[in-house]
């Protein structure tokens, strides 16, 4: 699977290197599981709110991964943070701005661009920055036990 804008001829010249699947941008969460799920030759086919997880063995997995790799993901922050790598800090919290969108995690996403605006010019108030940080993983830890919870 590979994503890529959608320019023409993208797909032909995908099929030549033996690219399985092509996914242009912008897509759906609903299209990116149906096409995660066909890359692995799954047989079943998310139809139902990706705010629902435990419907499609895919999307558990996927939600699963999120939870665990943002909550990495706001640690190395906070490490950042500590050691003033500012540059770094933004340039995760744009990965994890990104995973939260696709996955419904509104929330999230609201507080992670909230610590973007912070850093959009010094000085930072770094104060401000680790709290968000902190509400940030109380967030992820809050859709993990969401997730445990779910039938």
């Amino acid at each position: 699977m590979h994503t890529a804008d959608n320019w023409s001829g993208l797909s032909d010249q995908a099929q030549s290197v033996d690219i399985g699947q092509l996914l242009p941008k912008p897509f759906t969460q609903m299209q990116l599981i149906n096409a995660i799920s066909q890359a692995l030759d799954i047989n079943s086919r998310c139809t139902s709110s990706p705010l629902r997880p435990n419907t499609d063995p895919v999307l558990m997995h996927l939600f699963d991964d999120f939870v665990n790799q943002n909550i990495a993901t706001v640690l190395l922050c906070t490490n950042y943070l500590s050691s003033r790598n500012f540059k770094a800090l933004s340039h995760e919290l744009h990965k994890c701005v990104g995973n939260a969108g696709l996955f419904g995690a509104n929330e999230l996403s609201q507080t992670v661009l909230r610590i973007q605006k912070n850093l959009i010019s010094e000085p930072y108030d770094t104060e401000a920055i680790s709290s968000l940080l902190i509400q940030a993983d109380q967030q992820l830890i809050g859709y993990r036990l969401w997730f445990s919870d779910q039938p």
